[in-house]
Formats: structure tokens, C-alpha cells, sequence
């Protein structure tokens, strides 16, 4: 059962399994929306297919214990699934290709590589999801390598968006600092025979 929440406030569930990322990405996502929490694909299928569970997204991470998230993703989107209509954005920090490939034919939303995107850059992508949803599905995807430049496939239905893949780092990402230069040092004293 998929009821959009009115007011701007969304309610969000989010599948992490590690504790730092999780409680990052709540603790950003809770300045404006209402968030759930799974820490397995056990528990997040169970919130996800519960009567009473009414998601506006899910933002689920694909390597989690008990279930990964691509089994989740093909649970929610089944044509007899309840959940079939929540909006889901994937993160990994997998081979991209072959995940992107998967989660777009099942119906993701958007693509993001985890160790390359703020919280806050979260909550601007999910506001602007809702703000208007059919655009920020078809915006093309960020590539950042001749590797990984290869068009997104595309879902085998129309009704169905392309998702965003966002491998870019996000703006407010620290670039590396040029390395410090090696300061030599006095040779070390000759070792005891």
C-alpha cells in the first residue's frame, strides 16, 4: 500500500546495515521527513509488506545480511506486491554496470554510489523526486569514466523511468589534497649484530 504523504514531511525507510551510514543518513533525512529504519533485508521486507506500512521511498543499499537488496528491490516490484508503487533509490558501492543494469529492468528510481554522495545530497534528490517525479527520472545519469559510459539500459516498460545514476561526488565533497612532500630524515643508526 503506497499513500503519499500530503504535507511536504515524506515518510522514508531506510535499509542500511552498518550503523554509521545508517544513523548519517537518518539524522539528515529527520530535519525535514519522518524515517523508519531496517538493518537487514529480513526486516526491511517485513516493514516494506506490512498492512499498516505506508512509504512514500525506501532507500536501500544492495549488500545487506539476510537478503540482498536486488531480492528486496524484486519483492517490492512484483505485480502483486503492495509496495509496487514506492519510489526505491539504490545505493552501492558494487560494480555499477551489472547492479545498474539489474536495478533499472526491476524499476529503481535512481543509482547512487555510496561512498560518493552527502546526506544532504539525499534529501536535495528526494525533494526534488517529489517536487516532480517524472522529471527527475528521466534526467540522463552522471558517468565518470569512459569505463562506466555506457548508456544506462532501459526498462522494458515505458511506464516504467529510467533511473539516475549518480557516481559523481557530490559538490560539497572535500577533493584530495595534493600528497605532503617527504621530509627527509637522518639515517637510522646500523642494526646490532
Amino acid at each position: 500500500m503506497w499513500n503519499s504523504h500530503t504535507s511536504m514531511q515524506k515518510k522514508i525507510l531506510i535499509v542500511e546495515d552498518t550503523d554509521d551510514v545508517r544513523e548519517m543518513y537518518s539524522f539528515a533525512l529527520q530535519q525535514k521527513h519522518q524515517v523508519d529504519e531496517a538493518i537487514d533485508g529480513e526486516e526491511a521486507v517485513q516493514k516494506i509488506m506490512a498492512p499498516t506500512a505506508d512509504y512514500d521511498i525506501i532507500l536501500l543499499d544492495v549488500m545487506l545480511p539476510k537478503m540482498d537488496g536486488i531480492s528486496i528491490l524484486k519483492k517490492i516490484k512484483a505485480a502483486d506486491s503492495p509496495a509496487k508503487d514506492i519510489p526505491v533509490f539504490l545505493f552501492t558501492n558494487l560494480g555499477m554496470d551489472e547492479v545498474v543494469s539489474e536495478a533499472t529492468s526491476l524499476g529503481a528510481v535512481k543509482c547512487f554510489v555510496k561512498a560518493n554522495i552527502l546526506p544532504e545530497t539525499i534529501l536535495k534528490e528526494i525533494d526534488q523526486y517529489f517536487a516532480n517525479p517524472s522529471a527527475s527520472a528521466s534526467t540522463p545519469p552522471a558517468q565518470p569514466s569512459a569505463a562506466a559510459a555506457a548508456p544506462a539500459p532501459q526498462s522494458p516498460s515505458p511506464a516504467t523511468p529510467t533511473p539516475q545514476i549518480s557516481t559523481q561526488p557530490s559538490p560539497a565533497t572535500p577533493q584530495p589534497q595534493s600528497p605532503t612532500p617527504i621530509v627527509p630524515h637522518a639515517p637510522y643508526p646500523p642494526a646490532m649484530p
